[in-house]
């Protein structure tokens, strides 16, 4: 019988603690992520002909996931017309403070930042639905997981693109789905986040069955050794993320976590020098509007 649980992404502050926790224990830092990004994904944008360029970015948090974009896009334009949707006030704050300080240093004097605190579906509901067309590119890193229909979502967002604009998404791949699937049959609530990117292809195959994809992969690990020490702080914030529960070991019954352990261990993780890794693969989804 599956047991009642406290999904991660109803919590904000949870969500972003459990986060922050995780980070320290990536084999990759956000910088070397964002590099290859930026060379392998982006192209250093080279695909960028026009002066102007209109962005749509979903899901920023607090903005430190599109700094090194913006930093980019306005050394290769002359003016950057960067749109954020977020729904956490308190991440949007955190990105103006990254605008404020950027702005003070004489940085980003030919960006345009506008904020819009609100899920995306809300979003597309608002007049920007009217505009197709309208943005050069559109930008979803790690974040369409919360997204309750994701093949009708891509396909309004494909409208809003412009010919000739481009469609990024990353998302986990792999052993992120099997481990989520798997906790899913021991508890009563699907989460939102339990589909990644093989999911998410398969319902834009349906939605969006002709459009120009392309599809990158990138490997990652993520330290859980400390998953399996009961009493470790950083252990537990891991396991929360990785299984999107809030407070695994006190809302799922031992035996429980002890099955789902076993299965992270066996099916989802590799070693090296002696130390247990998660798979944390994630893969881009690139769309291009003909």
């Amino acid at each position: 019988m599956a047991v009642e649980t406290k999904l991660l992404m109803n919590y904000e502050h949870e969500f972003f603690e459990r986060y922050s926790t995780l980070c320290r224990y990536r084999r990759t830092t956000f910088y070397e992520e964002q590099q290859w990004r930026l060379k392998n994904t982006f192209q250093d944008f080279s695909f960028c002909k026009d002066t102007a360029i209109s962005v749509l970015a979903i899901g920023s948090g607090d903005g430190t996931k599109d700094v090194y974009i913006i930093d980019a896009l306005a050394k290769k334009v002359d003016f950057v017309d960067y749109v954020v949707v977020e729904p956490s006030e308190s991440e949007i704050q955190k990105f103006k403070t990254i605008e404020s300080s950027k702005q003070d240093r004489g940085e980003w004097k030919n960006v345009r930042l506008t904020y819009h605190q609100m899920a995306l579906e809300e979003f597309l509901g608002k007049p920007w639905q009217d505009k197709e067309n309208y943005f050069d590119i559109i930008i979803a890193i790690h974040c369409a997981y919360f997204i309750s229909n994701p093949g009708q979502i891509f396909h309004d967002l494909y409208k809003i693109l412009k010919k000739g604009g481009t469609l990024f998404n990353t998302m986990s791949v792999d052993a992120w789905e099997k481990i989520l699937q798997e906790a899913e049959k021991h508890h009563s609530c699907r989460t939102i986040s339990s589909y990644g990117s093989m999911e998410l292809r398969q319902k834009l195959g349906q939605t969006m069955p002709n459009v120009n994809m392309k599809i990158l992969r990138r490997k990652n690990g993520i330290g859980v050794d400390e998953c399996f020490r009961e009493e470790s702080k950083d252990g537990n914030d891991i396991l929360d993320f990785i299984l999107q529960i809030v407070d695994v070991r006190k809302n799922i019954p031992e035996e429980i976590v002890d099955k789902l352990l076993i299965y992270l261990r066996e099916k989802c993780c590799h070693s090296v020098d002696g130390k247990l890794y998660f798979d944390a693969d994630d893969e881009d989804i690139i769309i291009v509007k003909e």
